[in-house]
């Protein structure tokens, strides 16, 4: 019985895997994108 639960565990955290790396990528996307506005703004700030 104890083979059905590590498969039970397994087939549990494969997605959970999957959906912890998706939200760090669109984290650390989401902070690129952030960075790269600021920047932007900055530049702006500078000509006037």
């Amino acid at each position: 019985m104890e083979w059905l639960s590590w498969e039970i565990a397994a087939y549990l955290s494969g997605p959970l895997i999957v959906y912890v790396a998706w939200i760090r990528h669109r984290a650390a996307r989401h902070r690129r994108a952030n960075e790269a506005r600021e920047r932007h703004l900055d530049r702006l700030r500078n000509l006037n």
